[in-house]
């Protein structure tokens, strides 16, 4: 008997409704991972892009580099900008090759259409950086709510929460794919698995 969109929807909910605020460490990997300082100390003020117009290929900016930073998932930080209140001690410069498979996963419009959830605890953020060093774009990712949120936002007339969410094969290659950068999503969503 197949479960209706509804009670799938009340189920995913309730799955995220269990917030907690401490993450687990992974083993090291060959990559090289900076640290950056604690989360309890304060970021200093960040000059960074907001409201721009949505885009169907992200980030739709040039960009030089990427750092992916992991992040504590505290409750009700749900945008885009929460990859710079968040930061754990984990960022990881990634390489090309690195940002362009993450990229051609986000921005391929077959990566979603499946329920992502209400809530929004984000547990890994990217930050897309110029030449000058500046901030143009960034993203944070929840795989536990199964969503993303952007600036630039991605504008794929996507129905929230019904058909946004990743699909299940993309979900395990995003899971797959931080793993590999050194920063594992702890906090999975038993509903994708």
């Amino acid at each position: 008997m197949k479960a209706s969109p509804f009670i799938l929807f009340i189920s995913f909910f309730l799955s995220c409704s269990n917030h907690s605020g401490q993450s687990s460490t992974s083993p090291s990997t060959e990559l090289q991972i900076e640290t950056s300082s604690p989360t309890s100390e304060r970021l200093p003020p960040i000059d960074y892009p907001k409201d721009q117009a949505a885009v169907q290929v992200f980030p739709g900016i040039p960009y030089q580099k990427v750092i992916a930073y992991e992040l504590n998932g505290r409750y009700g930080h749900a945008r885009a900008a929460s990859v710079f209140e968040n930061r754990t001690k984990k960022q990881v410069v990634l390489t090309k090759p690195q940002v362009e498979e993450f990229l051609s996963l986000l921005n391929d419009r077959k990566s979603y259409g499946y329920y992502e959830m209400a809530c929004f605890d984000p547990r890994i953020g990217l930050v897309f950086y110029n030449v000058s060093n500046e901030i143009v774009a960034y993203l944070s990712l929840c795989l536990q709510c199964n969503n993303v949120r952007s600036e630039p936002a991605l504008d794929f007339d996507l129905k929230i929460p019904s058909n946004s969410g990743f699909t299940k094969k993309k979900y395990r290659q995003l899971l797959e794919m931080f793993n590999a950068w050194g920063i594992p999503h702890e906090h999975k969503n038993p509903f994708m698995e």
